[in-house]
């Protein structure tokens, strides 16, 4: 006892209420030991939250605060104090620790400061605890994993007094109302302490409570929790989670629940144990579980527990929510519950019902009476099942059989009150399942009509397959369903488009949820990019898992059901107040002239206009004094505008630098546009033709390919269509003889050629039209072509009907582009004068406006200007109430001629002032400078040209509403205006972290390049990063914590350690992201990828980003991060992620004869030696380079390759059995019989769902979306790597086992099949074809007299045999004389080749194709794969006897040795020649002995390079 009092401390509350009377001094004993500054700041930092007289929810300490507790309670720390002082310190902070927590409404220790609590004293312990007694506030408490000091474990005899404080705490918390336990470190003392508290005032407020045991509390523990329910007569949830349980205990609680008549919700998971009584049923290996009250003296727990609960005279009737989850210690053990369904067939109360059975099996009869009572329930609105799936190959009546199957398809149609459905299929056994009636399923589905939600898993090796019946009815359920809510998981890769496509013409469901792995595949999403455009209904698609590569996708998916919220927003708006109203579909499209610079496009854009609008004035009238001039920016024209199509004509600039302007091109409604990529045959300079012509067409052409996809949203229907026009026809037939203008002949012919290779390139995503037009530009006639084909166009792209628009609001955008017409000096007006052109545009919105109140007149206006922005016909300003009405004179006049002037290409005499244009060293301008910047620049030039409506404080507005700029607090409280797309930069800055560290501080540097997927067809953008740069500095400018800072082509972050630069490459091909941390890596990943990843896909996806562009990320030579290697040096320093997986899984495969260098063998990658750089050539591991979700994915795919092997095992024991009953020793692979499952990508890094319910339940869930939890999550996944080095000897071992087991198997095979053994002289497998057939392509089924034959022989590598696809061979006649001798040879080459398919090999293997076509009459043939064994002797030989199988070793060795001596005399030693195959003799090895074998000269250059072969 003397031992126990040494760790306990006074508990008289009182006497630690607070440390405010400690002033830098405390006394330990008799010993005043002086406070070091950092605990006194932190104890005042702590002391002022627990003042605040506000309850928090919960206690989030900032980061620099916790940095500092784990600082003070580091070893490294206390080694710098005495004892005493160290001691006192980490006191005064625990109890300062529990005020805090007495002013909280939830007190989770363990998340919310403390992660090490685990460590610390009993002393320690007692003073975190002391302050809660008294708290008044706190109405929930959280104990998670790592809560009781870890001493308890070393010192059994303690757990008493480690329970004291929590029971003392519990036992004074008047109002606590919830207690959830998930801990380990939990024993049965703490259980009992807690039950006595919760139970010893006789009355408890609980309403929830949460348990999670970790160890057996036996019939004892459920007594006390009996108890417990007792006394909580206000309880409403209980969950009892993973609870060892006893048929005594089972009935205890049972009866408790029986008499509690609040109770709401119940979860119980309880853990049975392998049963030995009355009331077990042996089967095979299998033990049966009986939950009948009525089968034996001892009865399933589970099946006491229901039986108590629910099926008493007096039962409970109060419960609404039941959750069973059957886990079972014993895998193969089935769980067999009569009384379940008895209790659904007569219970009315109960409205959720919850099954899971991931870990046990229901017998095929109980799954089929458990859909019978269902369908008798008439209370159940909300179902959940998970449910296995029976074996095919032979049937053992437990999981779910066809009949169960068809009970439950009888069920969903019956089902008249159900609402929602959550239906898993699982397959943990990875077994053949029995063939399910998946057609019947989904017409079952379709058939119901009271489904509102339906959550659908389909596990993999569950035999679902997607054919034309399964299709169709899949097809039609999508098309009509009832349901507003559906997650579909199935494993159907390309038939999800189909399935997608089918929900575009659904009506009523609101959300979708699918699986992020579909995203791998384009035309899938591009599919799903359609869907979130045609379909109105539906709000969102959630995308579930997934990895980091397909971030860009689900962020586009996000951005795009953004648009759409926003667009349905305000016209159900306008639906509100113009519902009266006709309504039709837009028709607003666009038309762009793109191109070189100066070749003709403003002279086609004013022709163009001359023939659609017949009153324009002609262009060589308006600029006979001038000729045209260059545009500047994007010029807007207005091509059409009637009520059945409005058209506008966009001329680009061919100025590289004015495709920074490209978010204000695209149109948002029906993604209606035609680009025209204009072409000038003609070298103006040269006064002649383009002397490299076919590669400057092919170079711009493609450019502009890139630039159209890049920043066109993927929306998978309208896409843009690109026209090819071909300009100065005119000067090339006047100012070329007879022989050029052969020339210009063939150059056409050479662009239609282009034309169409790249329309086959890119025609997934744009539609080049295959017609070259070539002509003079100012030529009506020439043109009209043209502008016919873009009306044509523009109707095809009309006929996809998104939604409805009021046709006021069509009429108000005419009236807008007439106004902008008529006012050219006025292109920027207010709300209040939007509203004055509204009542003149249509009566319907002069009778709105006039009548609504103002408030509603306000929205109403709102509404209308987002539909006129998403028309194009005006430009929002964000932040502002002006609206710009003339779109030309923002993209052209403005914008256009102020990139212009900053980069040098328009002429710096046209500014009147005279003053000169600001260059930046790193895109900043002081506040003295940007003024003088827009006044003289901006504002003096719209002033000078007559522009009206315009001030200082105007123009700035509008450049911040454009993200141009922003405003920072400089030096000194001084303002800067980062404005790097405006101003000419010249900048030669050097990379500089954030703050200064040592080595020895930082324990991870890492490197991340991002890169576009598909740089051939897409690229990023001009004015990509700077905006990137703008949109993070929003984002991060409201978030705690956060210290960023950009310049040109850099940002720089600083948060909680983590110290991160950005750079952009000076060609904008890729920017790399380097960090270096205090932090864990996998930490490191997490920051990333929340903070700037996530960020830059959501950015990227947007319209100000380039929405047609996939991102990936690759990883950056970590040595390149340390020295802050510059951008130049370093471009080419990265390495795909994808490419180290590969190579890391090659690796693995590699079977290593030393299984203690295993970690040696694993892949590394070789990093060269630059050149004029500090780089050395050096290795880095792939598994520290690779992200944790990656690691995960390894991991993933060494369980599944572990998988197959078993298989293949056992299928290869079971083919030579019934080849001749010849039995196969499997060695070591009983051994993965225990290979763990790993965690998925979606169970570590994000998933909420059943897979994370169940290997991650030592996990908090309850807490919501908290950092701190995500980063336990992170923390667990550094794990992998130990459990892939854990389980990597055991795989080595099985793979070596698994490759000496096939050789053995090879030797079976042929013994059994007649094969003669390989000798120097003759290759051993042969085959036979027809003389006329192509070699390889088919097997001559018959030896028939008089038939001409090609006699054949495999590559006989040990990896795997193939045919030889060059291979000439050896002509044969069959005679009398050799009939016998090649049948026989044949049978047995065809025998062997047979057993090889049924072993698994399939038809192809990696090294080429194994087994041609065999045919068995003129018009059809079979494959082997089909063929049994029987069948297959009664074609190589009908008049056999059928009555034996036991090889004749006598014909055989006869047959083989005629057939050796044939060739030896025909081909005299030139069998290489014939067969392409050269002898070799392997090594012998641990697995393989020394032989002979016939290798094709790929194989042997291979075993060569191995040293598999003797030289």
């Amino acid at each position: 006892m003397d031992a126990v009092e040494s760790y306990m401390i006074p508990s008289d509350p009182s006497s630690h209420n607070s440390h405010h009377a400690v002033e830098g001094t405390s006394p330990v004993g008799s010993r005043v030991f002086q406070m070091p500054p950092e605990v006194e700041q932190l104890l005042e930092e702590l002391d002022a939250i627990a003042r605040e007289d506000a309850p928090r929810e919960r206690l989030n300490l900032s980061a620099d605060i916790l940095r500092q507790i784990e600082l003070v309670f580091s070893e490294d720390y206390g080694r710098q104090l005495s004892a005493g002082c160290w001691e006192d310190s980490r006191l005064k902070i625990l109890g300062v620790l529990g005020l805090c927590w007495s002013n909280c409404t939830l007190v989770d220790p363990r998340f919310d400061c403390i992660p090490f609590l685990g460590q610390i004293s009993l002393r320690e312990y007692e003073a975190l605890h002391l302050p809660l007694q008294s708290s008044k506030v706190t109405r929930r408490l959280q104990l998670l994993e790592g809560y009781f000091p870890s001493i308890v474990e070393q010192c059994p005899e303690l757990e008493d007094v480690a329970a004291r404080p929590l029971g003392d705490v519990i036992r004074r918390m008047d109002n606590l109302e919830a207690f959830y336990a998930r801990c380990s470190g939990m024993s049965m003392a703490h259980w009992a302490q807690v039950a006595e508290a919760l139970t010893w005032r006789g009355v408890s407020n609980l309403t929830e409570l949460r348990l999670r045991f970790y160890f057996d509390i036996g019939t004892e523990g459920f007594t006390i929790l009996a108890r417990v329910l007792q006394v909580a007569s206000k309880l409403k949830r209980l969950y009892i989670r993973r609870v060892p349980m006893a048929e005594a205990a089972g009935k205890a609680l049972g009866e408790a629940v029986a008499v509690h008549q609040e109770l709401e919700e119940l979860e119980l998971t309880p853990e049975l144990e392998e049963w030995e009584d009355e009331g077990i049923q042996n089967s095979g290996n299998t033990q049966v579980i009986e939950g009948s009250i009525t089968g034996g003296s001892k009865q399933c727990p589970l099946g006491r527990f229901i039986a108590s609960a629910f099926l008493t005279d007096h039962p409970n009737q109060s419960v609404r929510r039941l959750t069973i989850d059957t886990w079972i210690v014993k895998s193969r053990q089935v769980l067999r519950l009569g009384v379940l369904s008895e209790f659904l067939r007569t219970t009315t109360f109960l409205s959720h019902f919850t099954l899971y059975a991931f870990e046990s099996y229901l017998l095929a009869c109980e799954s089929q009476d458990l859909f019978e009572a269902l369908r008798a329930n008439c209370s159940i609105r909300v179902l959940s099942l998970s449910l296995q799936v029976d074996q095919a190959a032979s049937p053992t009546g437990k999981g779910l059989d066809l009949g169960a199957f068809n009970e439950l398809v009888e069920f969903i149609k019956s089902a008249r009150i159900l609402e929602e459905l959550h239906l898993t299929f699982c397959n943990e056994k990875r077994w053949e399942c029995v063939e399910l009636n998946w057609a019947a399923f989904f017409v079952a589905l379709g058939s119901n009509s009271t489904l509102r939600f339906l959550r659908l898993t389909i596990s993999e090796n569950c035999s679902f397959a997607i054919s034309d019946p399964v299709r169709r009815a899949m097809t039609a359920w999508l098309q009509t369903t009832f349901l507003e809510d559906l997650t579909l998981d199935i494993e159907a890769g390309g038939e999800w488009r189909h399935l997608l496509r089918s929900l575009r013409k659904n009506t009523r469901l609101e959300r979708l949820s699918v699986p992020g792995r579909i995203l791998e595949d384009d035309m899938t999403f591009r599919e799903l990019m359609a869907l979130s455009h045609i379909n109105s209904t539906l709000k969102t698609v959630d995308i579930t898992g997934g990895s980091t590569d397909n971030g860009q996708r689900k962020a586009a998916i996000d951005e795009s059901f953004r648009c759409k919220a926003r667009q349905q927003s305000y016209l159900a708006e306008l639906r509100a107040v113009l519902g009266t109203s006709s309504w039709t579909s837009p028709t607003c499209g666009r038309v762009f002239l793109c191109g070189t610079p100066m070749a003709g496009k403003t002279a086609l854009a004013h022709c163009s206009l001359q023939l659609a609008t017949p009153w324009y004035t002609p262009w060589y009238t308006r600029f006979m004094k001038k000729m045209l001039p260059r545009t500047l920016g994007i010029e807007i024209h207005v091509l059409k505008n009637y009520a059945t199509m409005q058209v506008s004509l966009w001329d680009l600039g061919g100025q590289d630098i004015f495709r920074a302007l490209q978010q204000y091109l695209f149109p948002k409604l029906n993604k209606a546009c035609v680009f025209a990529f204009v072409f000038s045959l003609y070298d103006r300079h040269r006064k002649q033709l383009k002397q490299n012509l076919e590669e400057e067409f092919k170079d711009e052409f493609l450019y502009w390919l890139k630039f159209i996809t890049s920043n066109s949203e993927v929306t998978g229907f309208n896409l843009p269509t690109v026209m090819v026009v071909l300009t100065h026809k005119d000067k090339t037939e006047k100012k070329t003889g007879l022989r050029e203008q052969t020339r210009v002949s063939n150059y056409i012919q050479m662009a239609e050629q282009i034309v169409s290779k790249l329309h086959l390139e890119f025609s997934d995503v744009l539609n080049i039209h295959p017609t070259v037009y070539c002509v003079n530009a100012r030529h009506k006639e020439d043109v009209r072509p043209i502008v016919t084909q873009i009306y044509s166009t523009m109707e095809d792209l009309f006929t996809e009907k998104l939604f409805s628009v009021p046709e006021a609001c069509c009429r108000m955008s005419q009236r807008i582009l007439q106004w902008a017409l008529e006012n050219e000096k006025r292109p920027v007006i207010t709300h209040d004068e939007l509203s004055t052109l509204c009542t003149e545009a249509h009566p319907a919105l002069k009778s709105l406006l006039q009548n609504l109140p103002a408030p509603n007149r306000f929205k109403a206006l709102q509404a209308i200007a987002s539909y006129l922005q998403d028309a194009g016909t005006i430009i929002r300003l964000r932040d502002s109430n002006l609206l710009v009405a003339n779109p030309n004179w923002l993209t052209n006049v403005f914008l256009g001629r102020l990139i212009g002037m900053g980069h040098g290409f328009e002429h710096s005499a046209e500014s009147n002032s005279g003053a000169e244009y600001p260059i930046s060293s790193d895109g900043f301008l002081s506040q003295f400078q940007f003024n003088t910047f827009v006044d003289d620049h901006l504002l003096q030039r719209l002033q000078t040209d007559r522009y009206t409506g315009f001030d200082h404080m105007t123009l700035q507005s509008v450049l911040e509403s454009l993200d141009l700029c922003f405003k920072v607090s400089g030096i000194n409280g001084e303002s800067q205006f980062f404005v790097p797309t405006l101003v000419k930069v010249e900048s030669n800055s050097q990379l500089q972290w954030n703050w200064a560290a040592t080595d020895k501080e930082l324990s991870v540097y890492m490197g991340l390049r991002i890169r576009c997927k598909d740089p051939r067809r897409t690229f990023l953008s001009t004015g990509f990063f700077p905006k990137f740069q703008i949109t993070l500095w929003r984002s991060m400018k409201n978030e705690a914590g956060f210290m960023y800072s950009c310049k040109y082509n850099l940002i720089s972050i600083l948060h909680d350690c983590h110290d991160v630069i950005v750079e952009n490459s000076a060609d904008g091909s890729f920017f790399d992201v380097m960090i270096r941390s205090t932090k864990s890596r996998e930490m490191v990943w997490m920051f990333v990828k929340q903070h700037i990843l996530e960020k830059l896909f959501a950015f990227c996806a947007s319209a100000e980003g380039s929405p047609g562009v996939s991102l990936v990320v690759d990883i950056l030579r970590t040595e390149c991060v340390k020295q802050r290697t510059p951008c130049a040096q370093r471009k080419d320093q990265s390495v795909s992620r994808g490419e180290l997986k590969e190579k890391l899984k090659q690796s693995i495969r590699i079977a290593g004869e030393d299984m203690n260098s295993i970690t040696k063998n694993l892949y590394h990658h070789t990093w060269e030696k630059k050149s004029g750089t500090t780089l050395d050539s050096e290795c880095e591991a792939a598994i520290d380079l690779l992200s944790p979700e990656d690691i995960v994915e390894v991991q993933e795919w060494l369980r599944i390759e572990a998988d197959n092997l078993i298989k293949k095992s056992e299928k290869w024991q079971q083919v030579l059995e019934e080849i001749d009953g010849t039995s196969l020793s499997l060695g070591n692979v009983d051994l993965l019989r225990e290979f763990p499952r790993g965690p998925t990508v979606e169970d570590r890094m994000a998933g909420d769902g059943l897979c994370e319910r169940r290997r991650l339940e030592g996990m908090i869930q309850e807490v919501g979306a908290d950092v701190k939890k995500v980063l336990v999550k992170v923390d667990e996944i550094s794990s992998n790597i130990g459990v892939i080095m854990k389980n990597l000897s055991t795989f080595k071992n099985v793979q070596k086992s698994t490759h000496h087991n096939v050789l053995q198997l090879i030797k079976d095979v042929d013994r059994t099949s007649g094969v003669w053994g390989s000798t120097h002289q003759l290759p051993c497998r042969p085959y036979f074809t027809n003389e006329d057939a192509t070699m390889g392509h088919r097997i001559t089924a018959a030896i028939n007299i008089g038939k001409p034959l090609v006699l054949h022989f495999h590559c006989e590598n040990i990896d795997g045999m193939h045919v030889v696809a060059d291979q000439r061979g050896f002509n044969l006649t069959v005679g009398k004389e050799n009939c016998e001798k090649l049948r026989i040879i044949a049978r047995s080459s065809l025998k062997a080749l047979w057993c090889l398919m049924k072993l698994g090999i399939h038809v192809t293997t990696s090294l080429g194709v194994l087994v041609p076509d065999l045919p068995i009459s003129e018009n059809h043939h079979l494959t082997l794969a089909t063929m049994s064994m029987s069948s297959l002797l009664d074609v190589v030989e009908p008049q056999r006897m059928s009555q034996t199988n036991v090889v004749d070793l006598k014909k055989h060795e006869k047959a083989w040795e005629y057939l050796q001596e044939h060739l030896r005399d025909k081909l005299q030693n030139k069998i290489s020649d014939y067969f392409s195959l050269y002898p070799v003799v392997y090594k012998r090895t641990n697995s393989i002995t020394q032989a002979y074998s016939w290798l094709c000269i790929k194989c042997r250059e291979s075993a060569i390079k191995n040293h598999k072969i003797c030289s």
